[in-house]
Protein backbone atom coordinates (compact mmCIF):
# COMPACT_ATOMS: atom_id res chain seq x y z
CA UNK A 1 0.00 0.00 0.00
CA UNK A 2 1.08 3.27 -0.74
CA UNK A 3 2.28 5.68 2.07
CA UNK A 4 0.41 9.19 0.53
CA UNK A 5 -2.70 9.84 -1.86
CA UNK A 6 -1.70 13.05 -3.94
CA UNK A 7 -4.70 14.94 -5.39
CA UNK A 8 -5.62 17.48 -7.51
CA UNK A 9 -9.18 19.10 -6.20
CA UNK A 10 -11.72 19.09 -8.74
CA UNK A 11 -13.67 22.12 -8.56
CA UNK A 12 -13.59 25.28 -10.42
CA UNK A 13 -12.19 24.62 -14.03
CA UNK A 14 -9.42 25.48 -16.34
CA UNK A 15 -7.32 26.77 -13.45
CA UNK A 16 -4.60 24.34 -14.39
CA UNK A 17 -4.74 21.19 -12.31
CA UNK A 18 -3.90 18.86 -14.91
CA UNK A 19 -1.12 20.95 -16.07
CA UNK A 20 0.11 20.89 -12.55
CA UNK A 21 -0.56 16.69 -12.05
CA UNK A 22 1.94 16.22 -15.20
CA UNK A 23 4.41 18.55 -14.00
CA UNK A 24 4.37 16.84 -10.37
CA UNK A 25 4.58 13.04 -12.18
CA UNK A 26 7.26 14.49 -13.76
CA UNK A 27 9.20 15.88 -10.18
CA UNK A 28 8.55 12.40 -9.38
CA UNK A 29 9.98 10.85 -12.14
CA UNK A 30 13.59 12.82 -11.46
CA UNK A 31 13.62 11.72 -7.93
CA UNK A 32 12.88 7.96 -9.22
CA UNK A 33 9.72 7.75 -6.86
CA UNK A 34 7.40 4.77 -7.85
CA UNK A 35 4.02 6.79 -8.71
CA UNK A 36 1.07 5.31 -10.04
CA UNK A 37 -1.09 7.64 -11.53
CA UNK A 38 -5.64 7.29 -11.39
CA UNK A 39 -7.64 10.35 -13.46
CA UNK A 40 -10.96 10.97 -11.84
CA UNK A 41 -12.08 12.62 -15.13
CA UNK A 42 -15.38 13.81 -15.01
CA UNK A 43 -16.76 13.25 -18.37
CA UNK A 44 -14.38 9.86 -18.26
CA UNK A 45 -13.42 11.41 -22.29
CA UNK A 46 -10.83 9.60 -23.90
CA UNK A 47 -8.87 13.02 -25.00
CA UNK A 48 -8.89 14.61 -21.39
CA UNK A 49 -6.91 14.45 -17.72
CA UNK A 50 -4.09 12.52 -17.09
CA UNK A 51 -4.97 9.68 -19.52
CA UNK A 52 -4.24 11.89 -22.28
CA UNK A 53 -0.83 12.24 -21.70
CA UNK A 54 0.19 8.82 -19.66
CA UNK A 55 -2.17 5.82 -20.87
CA UNK A 56 -0.97 4.41 -17.98
CA UNK A 57 -3.16 6.71 -15.85
CA UNK A 58 -5.99 4.82 -14.35
CA UNK A 59 -9.53 5.87 -15.56
CA UNK A 60 -11.82 6.02 -12.81
CA UNK A 61 -15.81 7.24 -13.08
CA UNK A 62 -16.44 9.86 -10.04
CA UNK A 63 -20.14 9.69 -10.42
CA UNK A 64 -20.26 6.43 -8.77
CA UNK A 65 -19.30 5.22 -5.60
CA UNK A 66 -18.02 2.51 -6.67
CA UNK A 67 -16.20 3.93 -9.32
CA UNK A 68 -14.06 6.02 -6.39
CA UNK A 69 -13.68 2.49 -4.66
CA UNK A 70 -11.21 2.19 -7.41
CA UNK A 71 -8.71 4.42 -5.96
CA UNK A 72 -8.64 2.33 -2.85
CA UNK A 73 -8.06 -1.20 -4.86
CA UNK A 74 -5.20 0.94 -6.44
CA UNK A 75 -3.72 1.76 -2.99
CA UNK A 76 -4.33 -2.14 -2.02
CA UNK A 77 -2.51 -3.62 -4.91
CA UNK A 78 -0.07 -0.93 -5.35
CA UNK A 79 3.39 -1.67 -3.44
CA UNK A 80 5.26 1.95 -4.47
CA UNK A 81 5.39 5.08 -2.39
CA UNK A 82 2.60 7.62 -3.97
CA UNK A 83 -1.08 7.63 -6.23
CA UNK A 84 -1.29 10.67 -7.71
CA UNK A 85 -4.96 11.59 -8.90
CA UNK A 86 -6.56 14.06 -10.79
CA UNK A 87 -9.97 14.71 -9.76
CA UNK A 88 -11.40 17.08 -12.62
CA UNK A 89 -13.50 19.85 -12.62
CA UNK A 90 -16.85 19.39 -11.44
CA UNK A 91 -16.30 16.31 -8.56
CA UNK A 92 -16.61 17.86 -5.33
CA UNK A 93 -20.06 16.54 -3.82
CA UNK A 94 -19.29 12.77 -3.99
CA UNK A 95 -16.06 13.18 -3.40
CA UNK A 96 -16.50 14.71 -0.34
CA UNK A 97 -18.66 11.85 0.64
CA UNK A 98 -16.48 8.96 -0.54
CA UNK A 99 -13.60 10.69 1.33
CA UNK A 100 -15.53 10.83 4.92
CA UNK A 101 -16.38 7.36 4.53
CA UNK A 102 -12.75 5.62 3.63
CA UNK A 103 -10.25 7.87 5.57
CA UNK A 104 -10.35 6.51 8.73
CA UNK A 105 -9.59 3.20 7.62
CA UNK A 106 -6.92 4.45 5.17
CA UNK A 107 -5.55 6.55 7.90
CA UNK A 108 -5.17 3.97 9.92
CA UNK A 109 -3.22 2.14 7.41
CA UNK A 110 -0.87 5.12 7.60
CA UNK A 111 -1.88 6.50 4.39
CA UNK A 112 -0.89 9.96 4.12
CA UNK A 113 -3.24 12.26 2.15
CA UNK A 114 -1.75 15.80 0.38
CA UNK A 115 -4.43 18.36 -1.34
CA UNK A 116 -3.82 20.35 -4.28
CA UNK A 117 -5.41 23.25 -4.62
CA UNK A 118 -4.86 25.93 -7.77
CA UNK A 119 -4.87 29.50 -7.69
CA UNK A 120 -5.57 31.74 -9.58
CA UNK A 121 -6.41 35.60 -10.01
CA UNK A 122 -10.24 34.81 -10.25
CA UNK A 123 -11.40 35.06 -7.05
CA UNK A 124 -13.66 31.66 -7.89
CA UNK A 125 -10.50 29.24 -7.49
CA UNK A 126 -10.21 30.61 -4.07
CA UNK A 127 -13.50 29.81 -3.32
CA UNK A 128 -13.50 26.56 -4.69
CA UNK A 129 -10.27 25.56 -2.82
CA UNK A 130 -11.78 27.36 0.29
CA UNK A 131 -15.58 24.92 -0.26
CA UNK A 132 -13.29 21.98 -0.22
CA UNK A 133 -10.95 23.10 2.80
CA UNK A 134 -14.45 22.62 4.55
CA UNK A 135 -15.23 19.27 3.92
CA UNK A 136 -11.50 17.74 4.52
CA UNK A 137 -10.56 20.06 6.98
CA UNK A 138 -7.49 19.17 8.49
CA UNK A 139 -7.76 15.37 7.42
CA UNK A 140 -5.13 16.21 4.55
CA UNK A 141 -2.26 18.44 4.27
CA UNK A 142 -2.75 21.26 1.15
CA UNK A 143 -0.05 22.17 -1.31
CA UNK A 144 -1.29 25.43 -3.14
CA UNK A 145 -0.54 26.20 -5.98
CA UNK A 146 -0.61 29.83 -7.07
CA UNK A 147 -1.15 29.22 -11.01
CA UNK A 148 -0.28 32.83 -13.12
CA UNK A 149 -1.99 31.35 -16.23
CA UNK A 150 -1.11 33.84 -18.73
CA UNK A 151 -0.74 36.78 -16.55
CA UNK A 152 3.19 36.86 -15.53
CA UNK A 153 3.35 38.52 -12.72
CA UNK A 154 0.32 37.91 -11.03
CA UNK A 155 -0.48 39.47 -7.51
CA UNK A 156 -3.12 37.03 -6.61
CA UNK A 157 -4.93 39.85 -4.32
CA UNK A 158 -8.27 37.80 -3.37
CA UNK A 159 -5.75 35.07 -1.80
CA UNK A 160 -3.72 37.21 -0.57
CA UNK A 161 -6.20 39.60 1.03
CA UNK A 162 -9.64 37.96 1.13
CA UNK A 163 -10.56 37.21 5.14
CA UNK A 164 -11.62 33.84 4.01
CA UNK A 165 -8.18 32.68 2.69
CA UNK A 166 -6.28 34.22 5.93
CA UNK A 167 -8.31 32.13 8.24
CA UNK A 168 -7.62 29.12 5.71
CA UNK A 169 -3.76 29.71 5.78
CA UNK A 170 -3.81 29.92 9.67
CA UNK A 171 -6.08 26.89 10.31
CA UNK A 172 -4.16 24.66 7.77
CA UNK A 173 -0.78 26.23 7.07
CA UNK A 174 -0.51 24.87 3.31
CA UNK A 175 2.85 24.60 1.52
CA UNK A 176 2.36 27.48 -0.71
CA UNK A 177 3.95 27.57 -4.73
CA UNK A 178 4.15 29.46 -7.80
CA UNK A 179 4.03 27.85 -11.11
CA UNK A 180 4.83 30.43 -13.70
CA UNK A 181 3.18 31.76 -16.61
CA UNK A 182 4.23 30.02 -20.12
CA UNK A 183 4.57 30.84 -23.53
CA UNK A 184 1.21 30.06 -25.11
CA UNK A 185 1.96 29.51 -28.08
CA UNK A 186 4.08 26.58 -26.49
CA UNK A 187 1.01 25.48 -24.11
CA UNK A 188 -1.14 25.11 -27.13
CA UNK A 189 1.23 22.69 -29.12
CA UNK A 190 1.70 20.72 -26.56
CA UNK A 191 -1.99 20.27 -25.75
CA UNK A 192 -2.63 19.63 -29.64
CA UNK A 193 0.29 16.98 -29.47
CA UNK A 194 -0.58 15.81 -26.26
CA UNK A 195 3.31 16.23 -25.41
CA UNK A 196 4.31 16.67 -21.48
CA UNK A 197 6.72 20.03 -20.81
CA UNK A 198 9.14 16.96 -19.79
CA UNK A 199 9.16 15.34 -23.12
CA UNK A 200 9.62 18.94 -24.69
CA UNK A 201 12.83 19.46 -22.42
CA UNK A 202 14.29 16.05 -22.77
CA UNK A 203 13.63 16.50 -26.51
CA UNK A 204 11.44 13.28 -26.98
CA UNK A 205 8.61 14.69 -29.10
CA UNK A 206 9.25 14.69 -32.98
CA UNK A 207 6.62 17.18 -33.60
CA UNK A 208 7.80 19.69 -35.62
CA UNK A 209 6.79 22.78 -33.37
CA UNK A 210 8.47 21.64 -30.26
CA UNK A 211 11.68 20.92 -31.56
CA UNK A 212 12.47 24.83 -32.01
CA UNK A 213 15.14 25.54 -29.95
CA UNK A 214 13.36 28.33 -28.28
CA UNK A 215 10.84 25.90 -27.08
CA UNK A 216 13.15 23.25 -25.85
CA UNK A 217 15.39 25.78 -23.78
CA UNK A 218 12.13 27.53 -22.41
CA UNK A 219 10.35 23.56 -21.10
CA UNK A 220 14.11 23.02 -19.29
CA UNK A 221 13.76 26.61 -17.46
CA UNK A 222 10.26 26.11 -16.77
CA UNK A 223 10.73 22.56 -15.46
CA UNK A 224 13.99 23.64 -13.50
CA UNK A 225 11.93 26.24 -11.66
CA UNK A 226 9.16 24.25 -11.13
CA UNK A 227 10.87 21.64 -9.50
CA UNK A 228 12.63 23.77 -7.61
CA UNK A 229 9.35 25.14 -6.09
CA UNK A 230 8.35 21.13 -5.52
CA UNK A 231 11.20 20.77 -3.50
CA UNK A 232 10.46 23.34 -0.78
CA UNK A 233 6.93 21.46 -0.44
CA UNK A 234 8.62 17.96 -0.49
CA UNK A 235 7.52 16.82 3.48
CA UNK A 236 3.87 16.77 1.53
CA UNK A 237 4.35 15.36 -1.33
CA UNK A 238 6.69 12.06 -0.30
CA UNK A 239 6.32 9.50 2.11
CA UNK A 240 7.74 11.29 5.59
CA UNK A 241 10.89 9.01 5.89
CA UNK A 242 11.70 9.49 1.46
CA UNK A 243 10.87 13.53 1.86
CA UNK A 244 13.47 13.19 4.67
CA UNK A 245 16.66 12.06 2.14
CA UNK A 246 15.64 14.03 -0.47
Amino acid sequence: MPNRIVFAQGGKGGVGKTTAALSLYDYYQTKGADVILADFDAENREKSGLNFWHKSAQKVDIHTRSGLDKLIDLALRHKGDIILADMGAGSGAITYQWFADIYPELAAEGVKFTSIGMVTADPGSVESVLTWAEHLKQDVEYLIILNELDQPDETFRYWNESDQAKEFIEMAAPKVIKMESRRPDLEQAARNYGVSLAQIAERKTKAPELTQASFVIRAQGYRRRLNAEFDTAAEILFPQAYAHQL
